[in-house]
């Protein structure tokens, strides 16, 4: 009960941070915003805010970490056989329609903010790797046992060329699903809609127009 409490009490925290970020993000702009402000605005402490979030960067690009987070939980619990194009797809669609579209740009943060980029890619390059482990173990009964070595070569490379296909998809369908009006949130079913399109090129082998 002790655990459940502080956990309880952890994610309070972090959802105040959170809160307190975007209303000062949106009312000030990014860049105008401290890491001071912040964490007054959500009665903590600065050195709570670093428990919880190494700089406002990671902290606006929260929605995206929480997004990839969800994706993971609801491919994985997919049909083992289900194709995994089909698998990757449902299980983002269900994952944007449990987290919504992520924000991925906000008054104050310039175009070529290179911080704010390179944290950007990292978190998809990091999702990149997780996603080819997960379709691994997806691949694993497929396995030529008379070739073991060969065999994990061969799955390695399917693995890594599934995910990273689709990671890219993913990318594009969010940087489309939230060009909307400063102010507005993405719509999720814009979201889904663009993310089936962008899978439909794939699993038609990215024919021409």
């Amino acid at each position: 009960m002790a655990t459940g409490r502080r956990e309880r009490n952890k994610q309070r925290t972090r959802d105040a941070i959170v809160g307190a970020a975007r209303q000062l993000f949106a009312s000030k702009g990014f860049d105008r915003t401290t890491v001071a402000e912040i964490s007054d605005a959500a009665d903590v402490a600065e050195r709570t805010f670093f428990r919880y979030f190494q700089s406002k960067y990671d902290l606006l690009l929260q929605d995206i970490v929480l997004l990839v987070d969800e994706c993971e939980r609801a491919i994985t619990a997919r049909p083992p056989d289900e194709a995994p194009l089909a698998a990757i797809l449902a299980g983002t669609e269900a994952a944007l329609h449990s987290s919504g579209v992520p924000v991925l740009s906000l008054p104050g943060i310039e175009e070529n903010d290179e911080a704010l980029h390179a944290r950007y890619v990292n978190i998809f390059l990091v999702w990149e790797q997780r996603l080819t482990h997960l379709l691994l173990a997806r691949f694993g009964h497929d396995a030529n046992l008379a070739s073991p070595e060969k065999a994990r070569a061969d799955l390695r490379l399917h693995a890594g060329v599934v995910a990273r296909c689709s990671v890219a998809a993913t990318r594009l369908a969010l940087r489309l699903a939230s060009q909307v009006p400063a102010g507005q949130p993405a719509d999720p079913e814009t979201a889904v809609a663009l993310l089936r399109s962008a899978f439909s090129v794939l699993a038609a082998g990215c024919p021409a127009p």
